[in-house]
Protein backbone atom coordinates (compact mmCIF):
# COMPACT_ATOMS: atom_id res chain seq x y z
CA UNK A 1 0.00 0.00 0.00
CA UNK A 2 1.09 3.63 -1.20
CA UNK A 3 -0.09 6.97 0.39
CA UNK A 4 0.87 10.12 -1.56
CA UNK A 5 0.19 13.73 -0.47
CA UNK A 6 0.51 16.59 -3.26
CA UNK A 7 -0.55 19.59 -4.40
CA UNK A 8 0.13 23.31 -3.30
CA UNK A 9 -0.70 25.82 -0.14
CA UNK A 10 -4.47 27.07 0.59
CA UNK A 11 -5.24 29.12 3.24
CA UNK A 12 -8.53 28.46 5.42
CA UNK A 13 -9.99 29.44 8.18
CA UNK A 14 -10.46 26.22 10.56
CA UNK A 15 -9.93 24.22 13.49
CA UNK A 16 -6.91 22.14 12.93
CA UNK A 17 -7.43 19.21 14.63
CA UNK A 18 -10.76 19.13 12.94
CA UNK A 19 -9.16 19.18 9.28
CA UNK A 20 -6.66 16.46 10.45
CA UNK A 21 -9.41 14.16 11.64
CA UNK A 22 -11.52 14.58 8.32
CA UNK A 23 -8.21 13.51 6.41
CA UNK A 24 -7.46 10.58 8.60
CA UNK A 25 -11.10 9.35 8.43
CA UNK A 26 -11.03 9.26 4.32
CA UNK A 27 -7.68 8.12 4.26
CA UNK A 28 -8.90 4.88 6.57
CA UNK A 29 -12.15 4.62 4.68
CA UNK A 30 -9.73 4.24 1.43
CA UNK A 31 -7.26 1.93 3.00
CA UNK A 32 -10.48 -0.22 4.35
CA UNK A 33 -12.21 -0.62 1.06
CA UNK A 34 -9.67 -1.60 -0.80
CA UNK A 35 -7.53 0.71 -1.75
CA UNK A 36 -3.55 0.00 -2.39
CA UNK A 37 -2.73 3.51 -4.04
CA UNK A 38 -4.32 6.37 -1.95
CA UNK A 39 -3.27 9.75 -2.97
CA UNK A 40 -4.16 12.90 -1.13
CA UNK A 41 -4.00 16.41 -3.00
CA UNK A 42 -4.70 19.83 -1.97
CA UNK A 43 -5.68 22.35 -4.09
CA UNK A 44 -7.60 26.17 -4.95
CA UNK A 45 -10.58 25.89 -6.73
CA UNK A 46 -12.28 30.00 -6.93
CA UNK A 47 -12.99 30.35 -3.74
CA UNK A 48 -13.12 26.73 -2.45
CA UNK A 49 -9.89 24.72 -0.95
CA UNK A 50 -9.90 21.50 -1.45
CA UNK A 51 -8.62 18.50 -0.08
CA UNK A 52 -9.09 15.14 -2.21
CA UNK A 53 -8.70 11.68 -1.49
CA UNK A 54 -8.46 9.20 -4.01
CA UNK A 55 -8.08 5.32 -3.74
CA UNK A 56 -7.67 2.56 -6.64
CA UNK A 57 -10.10 0.23 -4.35
CA UNK A 58 -13.68 -0.99 -4.78
CA UNK A 59 -15.44 1.86 -6.20
CA UNK A 60 -19.16 3.32 -5.45
CA UNK A 61 -22.08 1.86 -6.75
CA UNK A 62 -23.94 5.18 -8.65
CA UNK A 63 -27.03 4.48 -6.64
CA UNK A 64 -25.04 5.39 -3.17
CA UNK A 65 -23.48 8.32 -4.22
CA UNK A 66 -26.01 10.89 -3.21
CA UNK A 67 -26.56 9.25 0.25
CA UNK A 68 -23.41 8.00 1.09
CA UNK A 69 -22.21 10.30 3.69
CA UNK A 70 -25.24 9.71 5.95
CA UNK A 71 -24.82 7.98 8.89
CA UNK A 72 -25.19 4.29 8.78
CA UNK A 73 -24.88 3.67 5.25
CA UNK A 74 -22.34 1.41 3.67
CA UNK A 75 -21.84 -0.47 0.51
CA UNK A 76 -22.86 -3.90 -0.17
CA UNK A 77 -20.67 -6.44 2.09
CA UNK A 78 -21.01 -10.38 2.75
CA UNK A 79 -22.69 -11.56 6.19
CA UNK A 80 -19.62 -11.72 7.93
CA UNK A 81 -18.99 -8.06 7.19
CA UNK A 82 -15.45 -8.30 6.65
CA UNK A 83 -15.03 -4.36 7.02
CA UNK A 84 -17.31 -3.82 10.01
CA UNK A 85 -17.61 -0.54 11.27
CA UNK A 86 -20.89 1.56 11.59
CA UNK A 87 -20.77 3.25 8.15
CA UNK A 88 -20.51 6.50 10.76
CA UNK A 89 -17.15 7.53 8.94
CA UNK A 90 -18.05 9.56 6.12
CA UNK A 91 -21.10 11.26 7.85
CA UNK A 92 -18.55 12.28 10.63
CA UNK A 93 -16.43 14.12 8.45
CA UNK A 94 -19.34 15.09 6.34
CA UNK A 95 -20.58 17.33 9.14
CA UNK A 96 -16.95 18.83 10.31
CA UNK A 97 -17.13 19.86 6.69
CA UNK A 98 -20.32 21.41 7.11
CA UNK A 99 -19.89 22.71 10.77
CA UNK A 100 -16.39 24.66 8.29
CA UNK A 101 -19.13 26.33 5.95
CA UNK A 102 -17.76 23.85 3.57
CA UNK A 103 -18.85 20.00 2.36
CA UNK A 104 -17.71 16.63 1.50
CA UNK A 105 -18.83 14.90 -1.80
CA UNK A 106 -18.22 11.50 -3.16
CA UNK A 107 -16.96 10.47 -7.06
CA UNK A 108 -16.82 6.92 -8.56
CA UNK A 109 -16.87 5.50 -12.06
CA UNK A 110 -18.44 2.43 -10.46
CA UNK A 111 -17.66 -0.85 -8.66
CA UNK A 112 -13.68 -1.74 -9.05
CA UNK A 113 -13.02 1.82 -10.47
CA UNK A 114 -11.89 3.08 -6.86
CA UNK A 115 -13.48 6.32 -5.64
CA UNK A 116 -12.81 10.15 -4.97
CA UNK A 117 -13.47 12.11 -1.84
CA UNK A 118 -13.45 16.03 -1.67
CA UNK A 119 -13.38 17.80 1.13
CA UNK A 120 -14.23 21.48 0.13
CA UNK A 121 -13.84 24.45 2.71
CA UNK A 122 -14.49 28.54 2.31
CA UNK A 123 -10.68 29.84 1.24
CA UNK A 124 -9.31 32.74 2.29
CA UNK A 125 -6.69 35.08 1.23
CA UNK A 126 -2.97 34.20 2.51
CA UNK A 127 -1.41 36.39 4.79
CA UNK A 128 0.03 40.11 3.75
CA UNK A 129 3.08 38.90 6.02
CA UNK A 130 3.19 34.91 4.95
CA UNK A 131 3.89 32.85 8.52
CA UNK A 132 6.65 30.42 8.81
CA UNK A 133 6.07 27.29 7.34
CA UNK A 134 6.06 25.19 10.20
CA UNK A 135 6.15 21.06 10.29
CA UNK A 136 2.92 19.41 10.33
CA UNK A 137 1.40 18.73 14.14
CA UNK A 138 3.17 15.73 15.56
CA UNK A 139 3.25 13.94 18.90
CA UNK A 140 7.38 14.60 19.26
CA UNK A 141 7.90 11.39 21.36
CA UNK A 142 9.67 8.48 20.67
CA UNK A 143 8.08 5.40 18.88
CA UNK A 144 6.25 3.41 21.33
CA UNK A 145 3.86 0.50 21.47
CA UNK A 146 0.02 1.70 22.07
CA UNK A 147 -3.13 -0.80 22.60
CA UNK A 148 -6.24 0.80 21.73
CA UNK A 149 -9.13 -0.58 23.27
CA UNK A 150 -12.39 0.50 21.60
CA UNK A 151 -15.41 -1.25 21.36
CA UNK A 152 -16.66 0.87 17.90
CA UNK A 153 -15.02 -0.15 14.71
CA UNK A 154 -15.12 3.61 13.06
CA UNK A 155 -13.53 5.34 16.25
CA UNK A 156 -10.87 2.06 17.12
CA UNK A 157 -9.61 2.72 13.00
CA UNK A 158 -9.57 6.27 12.78
CA UNK A 159 -7.71 6.31 16.23
CA UNK A 160 -5.33 3.65 15.03
CA UNK A 161 -4.89 5.59 11.75
CA UNK A 162 -4.02 8.71 12.86
CA UNK A 163 -1.15 6.93 15.53
CA UNK A 164 0.15 4.96 12.73
CA UNK A 165 0.62 8.72 10.70
CA UNK A 166 2.46 9.68 13.59
CA UNK A 167 5.04 6.55 13.50
CA UNK A 168 3.20 4.76 16.58
CA UNK A 169 3.39 1.04 16.51
CA UNK A 170 0.14 0.50 17.36
CA UNK A 171 -2.43 -3.09 18.38
CA UNK A 172 -5.85 -2.31 18.37
CA UNK A 173 -8.98 -4.34 20.83
CA UNK A 174 -12.58 -4.33 20.22
CA UNK A 175 -13.10 -5.63 23.97
CA UNK A 176 -11.26 -5.83 27.60
CA UNK A 177 -10.70 -10.11 27.13
CA UNK A 178 -8.68 -9.01 24.11
CA UNK A 179 -6.76 -6.23 25.66
CA UNK A 180 -5.76 -8.30 28.59
CA UNK A 181 -4.17 -11.09 26.81
CA UNK A 182 -2.67 -8.10 24.53
CA UNK A 183 -0.70 -7.12 27.77
CA UNK A 184 1.45 -10.28 28.14
CA UNK A 185 1.84 -10.88 24.26
CA UNK A 186 2.29 -7.40 22.71
CA UNK A 187 3.80 -5.28 26.25
CA UNK A 188 2.52 -1.99 25.51
CA UNK A 189 4.03 1.23 26.60
CA UNK A 190 0.29 3.54 26.73
CA UNK A 191 -2.72 2.15 26.52
CA UNK A 192 -5.76 4.57 25.22
CA UNK A 193 -9.10 2.19 26.56
CA UNK A 194 -12.48 3.78 26.22
CA UNK A 195 -14.62 3.72 29.36
CA UNK A 196 -17.87 2.29 27.88
CA UNK A 197 -16.74 -1.23 26.99
CA UNK A 198 -19.86 -3.81 26.37
CA UNK A 199 -18.80 -6.90 29.11
CA UNK A 200 -15.81 -5.97 31.24
CA UNK A 201 -16.10 -2.00 31.54
CA UNK A 202 -12.96 0.25 31.45
CA UNK A 203 -12.93 0.96 35.03
CA UNK A 204 -12.38 -3.13 36.01
CA UNK A 205 -10.39 -3.10 33.01
CA UNK A 206 -8.01 -0.94 34.68
CA UNK A 207 -8.37 -2.08 37.84
CA UNK A 208 -7.24 -5.98 36.37
CA UNK A 209 -4.10 -4.07 34.51
CA UNK A 210 -2.86 -2.97 37.14
CA UNK A 211 -2.33 -5.80 38.77
CA UNK A 212 0.00 -7.44 36.71
CA UNK A 213 3.68 -6.50 36.07
CA UNK A 214 3.51 -5.04 32.55
CA UNK A 215 0.08 -3.54 33.13
CA UNK A 216 1.75 -2.10 36.41
CA UNK A 217 4.20 -0.23 34.41
CA UNK A 218 2.12 1.10 31.62
CA UNK A 219 0.67 4.45 31.18
CA UNK A 220 -3.83 3.90 31.01
CA UNK A 221 -5.12 7.39 29.09
CA UNK A 222 -9.05 6.35 29.62
CA UNK A 223 -11.28 7.70 26.95
CA UNK A 224 -14.54 9.24 27.55
CA UNK A 225 -17.26 11.04 26.08
CA UNK A 226 -17.71 12.43 29.54
CA UNK A 227 -15.39 15.05 31.32
CA UNK A 228 -16.74 16.48 34.10
CA UNK A 229 -14.71 16.46 37.56
CA UNK A 230 -16.42 13.08 39.12
CA UNK A 231 -15.64 11.51 35.92
CA UNK A 232 -12.12 12.34 36.09
CA UNK A 233 -11.58 11.21 39.46
CA UNK A 234 -13.52 7.73 38.65
CA UNK A 235 -11.16 7.13 36.08
CA UNK A 236 -8.01 8.05 38.51
CA UNK A 237 -9.30 6.01 41.65
CA UNK A 238 -10.10 3.24 38.90
CA UNK A 239 -6.01 3.19 38.20
CA UNK A 240 -6.20 5.74 35.02
CA UNK A 241 -3.39 8.05 34.29
CA UNK A 242 -5.09 10.66 32.24
CA UNK A 243 -8.89 11.15 31.23
CA UNK A 244 -8.91 12.49 27.56
CA UNK A 245 -12.24 13.55 26.56
CA UNK A 246 -13.53 12.36 22.72
CA UNK A 247 -13.26 13.48 20.30
CA UNK A 248 -9.48 13.02 21.11
CA UNK A 249 -6.91 15.58 19.57
CA UNK A 250 -3.60 15.57 18.80
CA UNK A 251 -3.11 17.42 21.49
CA UNK A 252 -4.65 16.02 23.98
CA UNK A 253 -2.35 12.25 22.86
CA UNK A 254 0.88 14.38 23.01
CA UNK A 255 -0.65 15.20 26.87
CA UNK A 256 -0.90 11.60 27.58
CA UNK A 257 2.32 10.12 25.66
CA UNK A 258 3.91 12.85 27.76
CA UNK A 259 3.46 10.44 30.44
CA UNK A 260 5.87 8.13 29.15
CA UNK A 261 9.55 7.81 30.36
CA UNK A 262 11.91 9.34 27.44
CA UNK A 263 12.61 5.28 26.10
CA UNK A 264 11.41 1.66 27.18
CA UNK A 265 14.61 -0.48 28.38
CA UNK A 266 16.45 -2.58 26.26
CA UNK A 267 15.24 -5.84 27.78
CA UNK A 268 11.88 -4.85 28.15
CA UNK A 269 10.37 -6.62 24.76
CA UNK A 270 7.63 -9.70 25.38
CA UNK A 271 9.20 -12.77 24.38
CA UNK A 272 6.62 -13.39 21.71
CA UNK A 273 7.48 -10.30 19.75
CA UNK A 274 11.25 -10.65 20.17
CA UNK A 275 10.82 -14.11 18.48
CA UNK A 276 8.24 -13.04 15.86
CA UNK A 277 8.61 -9.99 15.39
CA UNK A 278 5.72 -7.84 15.02
CA UNK A 279 3.97 -5.40 12.45
CA UNK A 280 3.61 -1.65 12.77
CA UNK A 281 -0.27 -2.58 12.52
CA UNK A 282 -2.37 -5.23 13.24
CA UNK A 283 -5.49 -5.88 14.79
CA UNK A 284 -6.47 -8.23 17.46
CA UNK A 285 -10.40 -8.41 16.66
CA UNK A 286 -9.29 -9.07 12.78
CA UNK A 287 -8.93 -12.92 13.78
CA UNK A 288 -11.35 -12.92 17.13
CA UNK A 289 -10.82 -15.90 18.97
CA UNK A 290 -13.18 -18.97 19.74
CA UNK A 291 -15.69 -17.88 22.18
CA UNK A 292 -16.74 -21.21 24.18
Amino acid sequence: MAVQACGEPVWVNADPARVQQMVCNLVQNAIKYGGNNVRVSVAAAGDRAQVSVADDGQGIEAGLLPILCEPFVQGKQSIDRPQGGLGLGLAVVRQLALSHGGHLSAHSEGPGKGAIFTIALPRIASPATPARQEAPEALEVTKSRVLVVEDQDDAREALRSLLQLQGQEVLAAANAEDALAAFETFGPDIALVDIGLPGMNGFEFARRVRATRRGNKAVLAALSGYGRDEDRRNTAKAGFDIHLTKPVTLHELRSAFGLLPRARPANDTPAAVTQAGLPTVRSVDEHPAKQG
